[in-house]
């Protein structure tokens, strides 16, 4: 389909980004934070992939290049207005086991507060804990797209989830035994 693309076929050209269109929108949501600058984020991310297209090389990276773009984008449109409101979400995991009510609550919580704490990182921990621990990107590809060497990637996981930690642990102290706060 990208060969097919890059000779020009509008219907595989329609095709592509129908098929991408979801994760890329879904990225820009979680890097940008609001719906409509994740929008405007994607669009002009399809703008750059199209003018791209004929010089990209690596048919199978496709993915990986689109979200390159994606990530390019909304980081500078960050930078530009300064933000450091995001992401808003982060995508739950569902767990195949029931729960009652209170053990449902405090999940309800927990991803509230993980999410809170996710969107008061720095964007250089936010961008890399969303790639890393959301999308399940490789710290090469993670360090591809934010221009950085895969040993950055490693280092600012490290400090980002250390952050995580401490701040879910000042809600749920009970999570956190006297050692494991002081070696942290």
């Amino acid at each position: 389909m990208v060969r097919a693309a890059q000779q020009g076929d509008p219907a595989a050209m329609e095709e592509l980004i129908q098929g991408s269109y979801r994760a890329a929108y879904t990225l820009a949501l979680r890097l940008m934070g609001n719906p409509d600058d994740a929008a405007e984020a994607t669009q002009e991310a399809y703008i750059r992939m199209t003018r791209g297209l004929k010089k990209f090389r690596e048919v199978g990276a496709f993915p990986t290049w689109l979200f390159k773009i994606v990530s390019n984008v909304c980081m500078t449109e960050m930078r530009k207005r300064g933000r450091r409101d995001i992401p808003t979400e982060i995508e739950s995991m569902e767990d195949p086991t029931p729960l009652d009510a209170e053990d449902e609550a405090i999940g309800r919580v927990f991803w509230s507060e993980l999410e809170r704490e996710v969107a008061e990182l720095p964007e250089v921990y936010r961008s890399v804990i969303v790639l890393r621990d959301v999308y399940g990107m490789s710290g090469e590809e993670t360090g591809d797209m934010l221009g950085i060497s895969p040993g950055a990637v490693k280092v600012r996981l490290h400090r980002a989830r250390k952050r995580l930690r401490d701040g879910l642990v000042d809600h749920f102290p009970e999570w956190a035994s006297g050692d494991d706060r002081e070696s942290a």
